[in-house]
C-alpha cells in the first residue's frame, strides 16, 4: 500500500481470502482447486486438493482448521442445487452444513467467534437475496436458520462480519448502496451512494469497541 508495488503470487488464481491471523492466504487455483500458501514466505500448502467445478466461495474458519464453501450441482436443465459444505483442512473430511436444495446460496461468511455462518439466500424468489445465519456446528436447511434482513426488503448480498454482531453488505439492485445490520437485533444503517460490486470489507480494530 505504501509503495504501490505488486507481486504475482499465483497464476490463474481467484477468490483470495486471508486467514484471520494473517498467516495464510487461501485461494482457488487453476482447475478449481482449493489451495493456500503461508505468508510471507509464499510456501504453497494444500495444492491441487478438492478440485471440482462446483466448488466456490471458500471461507476459512477463524481458527484456520476448516473451510466453508458453496457446492453447486446441476439439477434439471439450467436449474442448479446449492449446498454449504465444511471441509476439514487437515483430514479432507467434508460435512454438509446446509443440505442441497434449489435455493441459490452465495457468499458464506463465518462469524469472528466461529459460531455462525451467514450467507445470501434467494429464499423469496425473483432473484432477490436475503441474509440468513445458522450455527456452524448444526446442519440447517436453507431458509430455516435465523433471518437477518427483513421480509420484503431490498436484495442483500456479499455479507461481511464486523465487530460484535455487525454485518456489512451490498443492499438493493444496481446501483447498490452499502448497509450495516446487527445480526441479533436487525437494526440497520444504510450508507447511500452510487456504485455496484461494492464488496464491503472491514478494517482491523485495535480496540474492543470501535469509535
Amino acid at each position: 500500500m505504501a509503495s504501490g508495488q505488486s507481486e504475482l503470487l499465483a497464476l490463474d488464481g481467484d477468490q483470495p481470502k486471508w486467514s484471520p491471523d494473517g498467516s495464510r492466504l487461501y485461494y482457488r487455483s487453476m482447475g478449481n482447486c482449493f489451495s493456500s500458501m503461508t505468508m510471507p514466505d509464499r510456501i504453497v500448502l494444500d495444492e491441487s486438493t478438492n478440485c471440482s467445478t462446483g466448488q466456490n466461495r471458500q471461507e476459512p474458519t477463524p481458527d484456520g482448521s476448516s473451510i466453508v464453501y458453496v457446492y453447486t450441482t446441476p439439477s434439471e436443465g439450467i436449474v442448479f442445487d446449492h449446498s454449504l459444505m465444511l471441509l476439514d483442512s487437515a483430514s479432507g473430511r467434508q460435512v454438509e452444513i446446509v443440505p442441497s436444495a434449489g435455493v441459490r446460496i452465495d457468499y458464506p461468511r463465518v462469524s469472528p467467534d466461529g459460531v455462525w455462518v451467514a450467507a445470501a439466500y434467494e429464499c423469496d424468489g425473483g432473484g432477490v437475496s436475503s441474509l440468513w445465519a445458522g450455527p456452524l456446528s448444526v446442519r440447517t436447511p436453507a431458509c430455516e436458520g435465523r433471518r437477518i434482513t427483513r421480509v420484503g426488503g431490498p436484495s442483500a448480498t456479499k455479507p461481511q462480519w464486523g465487530p460484535r454482531m455487525l454485518i456489512a453488505y451490498e443492499r438493493g439492485e444496481p446501483p447498490r448502496d452499502l448497509a450495516i445490520i446487527a445480526a441479533d437485533s436487525g437494526e440497520e444503517c444504510v450508507i447511500q451512494g452510487l456504485g455496484d460490486d461494492r464488496n464491503p470489507s472491514w478494517g482491523i480494530f485495535t480496540t474492543a469497541v470501535p469509535e
